[in-house]
């Protein structure tokens, strides 16, 4: 099997993202759950963000986040598959 660039990876997961947002034409709404946000979420200025939380019961399991990188890992995963870093 061929191993994967993960950057390159990464880097088609940002573009993707950045395409669905320059779609929206006047409001764009990204729901997200908490603890398991897109690490891209960090790159949007604050200035262009507006944060508003909703308590409810959440029918999805927490995620693992990596502790280097912020990546959001499955619960199996020993090493962050994006970083390296040992979980």
């Amino acid at each position: 099997m061929k191993k994967a660039d993960h950057d390159l990876l990464m880097e088609e997961e940002r573009r993707l993202f950045y395409v669905a947002i320059t779609r929206a034409r006047d409001k764009l709404f990204l729901i997200t759950e908490k603890g398991n946000e897109s690490s891209f979420l960090k790159e949007i200025p604050e200035s262009f963000t507006m944060k508003t939380f909703m308590h409810g019961k959440s029918v999805r399991n927490e995620s693992i986040i990596c502790l280097n990188c912020d990546s959001q890992l499955e619960k199996l995963f020993s090493f962050c598959p994006y970083c390296g870093s040992k979980q």
